[in-house]
């Protein structure tokens, strides 16, 4: 999107979906079940350790797109889901920030806030290794925050110094039954033996 010059401005979970892990949809009501209602029937889903999961944007109600050649834009903030990015709390007490801020840092914010909560170290432990891309995502001064091509170069360095191992492993170990370790060492062996 930052290369098209177009700014999400609300970048949060609601905002969020993700690939077909359903591929024939679920009750938005219960998720776990079939989309007809008639009768209590598990959806059918494919397991995030056989496919690799796909995050997508959507709701674009308040994004904007910008001229390329007015770098970088300016505008006052506008306020999505998220109430916490710096630049728009402090509008009448830090000059710079008064009338305008750019967008893409707001961006930026939003997203490492929404990796922050959604995705805790404390809740996932082996998302650790995110934590400080995350920390340098929502630092409290916009111009310190990486542009979101450092970002996506970071996490692909990050994920890439893990091995695939290190990367299935589940965000709850506690919870994990001896099926679902069966399920990972078959998608990790599996492809490894036809390659």
């Amino acid at each position: 999107m930052s290369a098209h010059t177009q700014s999400h401005l609300q970048v949060e979970a609601p905002s969020r979906s993700l690939d077909s892990l359903f591929p024939e949809g679920f009750s938005p009501v219960s998720p776990w079940l079939a989309p007809d209602h008639s009768s209590l029937r598990k959806a059918k889903h494919i397991a995030r350790t056989q496919c690799w999961p796909r995050y997508y944007i959507v709701d674009f109600g308040i994004s904007r797109q910008y001229d390329p050649s007015n770098e970088p834009p300016m505008e006052p903030p506008i306020s999505g889901g998220d109430k916490h990015p710096p630049e728009h709390s402090i509008i009448t007490v830090n000059t710079p920030w008064v009338d305008s801020c750019n967008p893409f840092p707001t961006d930026v914010y939003y997203l490492g806030s929404m990796l922050k909560r959604t995705f805790s170290v404390d809740t996932f432990p082996p998302l650790k290794f995110l934590s400080s891309l995350s920390d340098d995502m929502i630092r409290w001064d916009p111009n310190l925050r990486p542009t979101i091509g450092e970002v996506v170069q970071r996490f692909a360095e990050l994920c890439n110094s893990w091995t695939t191992w290190q990367l299935r492993q589940p965000g709850c170990p506690k919870r994990v039954t001896l099926g679902q370790k069966l399920r990972r060492l078959k998608y990790i062996i599996c492809p490894a033996m036809n390659s």
